[in-house]
């Protein structure tokens, strides 16, 4: 009965953050002249992700990712959790990002390492609630490297079981989440490491974005 009624208000918290960015979206133009916060993240954020249905702000480092809660009275200072995500060492955080992200838990969030590594968490944003619940080599043939792009991914917009992975490999690996297997395998056509994804949300023609180390970017 806790864990419903806790849904519930994590479901209406939602659902308020929702409505509040359709009306931003539908109201003129906010221009970006007014420095709301600076926010001291202690480590150097290698990415950011905003989350789209609730005022989250996450920030990954080699590691770990911390959370800020953000809204109109944005008070700096200490982030509200931070993430371990287990990596071994010698390794870093390549790529993040999130899926089915309105439901009640805000989603699940898929972090990346540079040694092909995926790890899925549910639960993130609330302290103690976080859960592994997936984790697995996207990409077998990728070795950590310093130098190198890492894993990156994108979610296919167009069904959203799906998640492609590529790096350090001329190939792009589509997993399927639902199965936890590998559903799809694409050549990219270049002897590149993959630097960055992109996916479309048409159903009837998807289709998607390779940017490679090459300059070349491949659809």
């Amino acid at each position: 009965r806790e864990a419903s009624e806790m849904d519930q208000r994590r479901q209406v918290e939602v659902n308020r953050t929702t409505a509040m960015a359709k009306k931003l979206a539908a109201g003129p133009p906010v221009a970006m002249n007014r420095l709301m916060a600076v926010i001291d993240n202690q480590a150097p954020p290698s990415h950011l992700l905003l989350h789209p249905h609730a005022p989250l702000l996450l920030a990954a480092e080699r590691s770990s990712v911390s959370f800020w809660h953000y809204g109109d009275n944005i008070v700096p200072g200490r982030s509200t959790k931070v993430l371990r995500v287990r990596n071994p060492l010698g390794t870093r955080i390549s790529s993040m990002t999130l899926l089915n992200e309105s439901d009640p838990h805000l989603g699940l969030l898929f972090v990346a390492t540079n040694d092909g590594v995926v790890r899925a968490w549910r639960g993130f944003a609330q302290d103690g609630e976080e859960s592994l619940v997936a984790g697995f080599k996207a990409m077998p043939e990728m070795v950590a490297d310093a130098k190198g792009p890492g894993l990156v991914m994108a979610v296919a917009r167009s069904d959203y079981r799906l998640l492609h992975c590529a790096g350090e490999s001329p190939l792009i690996r589509t997993w399927d989440m639902e199965s936890e297997r590998c559903a799809h395998l694409c050549r990219t056509g270049s002897t590149s490491a993959v630097t960055a994804l992109s996916s479309s949300n048409e159903h009837w023609h998807p289709y998607t974005l390779a940017g490679c180390a090459d300059g070349s970017i491949r659809l």
